[in-house]
């Protein structure tokens, strides 16, 4: 898995953008999608090629309209996530295994206080 840090990018950008990949890995459309006909289902009855929709990423992220436009403007710029044109609820990721943070990661918040003596993680 890919991680990136980028320091410049606000905090809520980051927050969209981890709420766009998790609805595309986990695939998030719930039934409300499934009134469109011609809709499939995956393997756990989820709705398969729908991206997630502006407003579900404002209630995902806890952020204005505004601010998840200049984020998605902003992703896409960077080349982070990818939109086809006219095109509705296609946002997806250009990588679903990249993740993406604005602080460098804890090396040590994968080891367990109670799993013994504390090394260096080399995963």
């Amino acid at each position: 898995m890919a991680h990136e840090v980028h320091p410049d990018l606000s905090e809520y950008y980051v927050r969209v953008y981890n709420a766009i990949r998790e609805y595309v890995f986990y695939g998030g459309a719930g039934d409300e999608a499934l009134q469109h006909q011609g809709t499939r289902r995956n393997h756990k009855n989820m709705v398969v090629g729908l991206g997630p929709s502006q407003y579900e990423l404002q209630v995902a992220t806890r952020c204005s309209s505004t601010t998840v436009r200049k984020a998605i403007l902003e992703l896409r710029r960077r080349g982070l996530v990818e939109q086809k044109k006219f095109s509705a609820r296609s946002l997806r990721p250009t990588d679903v295994s990249r993740t993406i943070s604005k602080e460098p990661l804890d090396p040590w918040a994968i080891l367990d206080e109670h799993d013994g003596p504390v090394y260096w993680s080399t995963e």
